[in-house]
């Protein structure tokens, strides 16, 4: 068998001068080389997933520790904290027994009604409802009315995770996720201060823009 030198720029002159032997071998060592290269790319992919596993978990650590606290020492009573707890209750509840999108509730203001989401958007009360029911189901209407929004934020944190990481890699995304996560504006302001839920909401779709 003659020496073949094999790399991937093989003209097709050349294969067309090769004995059935040379050609077989070639044909096993370039299958060979794309099982190693494929192996290889699935093992980046799977490092890659890992690492934003990772970060992620992160971010999700923060909410725990949001809900935690807000299960431990009660709700941040803010500006709208009594007409989003009185709509939260009432939205849930509709919700939860199986009307998609509630815009009259009828149990608010001791059973008058309220026309709260003919204009308010559900989004931040929709994600309450289903992130209470889920996280924490036995806790009280006062301490489940705090999940949504820490859940919002970190939604918000997520997105901002992911626009980044576009940008300037992977380390530099998380420290920007997790600073916008407690950026001023967006955390002691609308979260703490005013409970403006829709403006939180908000905060996950900037990044995408």
């Amino acid at each position: 068998m003659s020496q073949v030198v094999w790399n991937t720029r093989l003209t097709t002159t050349r294969l067309g001068q090769l004995s059935h032997s040379e050609y077989k071998t070639i044909r096993l060592r370039w299958a060979g080389q794309n099982s190693v290269q494929e192996k290889g790319q699935v093992t980046m992919q799977v490092h890659k997933v890992w690492k934003d596993m990772i970060s992620l978990c992160m971010i999700a650590m923060l909410v725990a520790f949001l809900i935690i606290f807000f299960h431990l020492h009660g709700p941040v009573v803010g500006h709208s904290f009594t007409p989003n707890y009185i709509w939260f209750q009432a939205f849930s509840s509709q919700f939860l027994q199986g009307e998609l999108y509630p815009r009259w509730l009828y149990q608010s203001y001791q059973g008058a009604g309220s026309p709260a989401f003919y204009f308010y958007g559900p989004m931040p009360f929709w994600i309450s409802a289903i992130a209470s029911r889920v996280l924490c189901p036995a806790c009280s209407p006062e301490v489940s009315l705090m999940i949504g929004p820490s859940v919002l934020l970190g939604l918000a944190s997520i997105s901002c995770y992911y626009f980044i990481k576009n940008i300037a890699g992977r380390k530099i995304a998380l420290f920007s996720s997790l600073l916008y996560f407690v950026l001023p504006c967006h955390f002691i302001i609308n979260f703490w201060i005013r409970n403006t839920w829709g403006e939180l909401s908000s905060y996950i779709f900037m990044p995408l823009l």
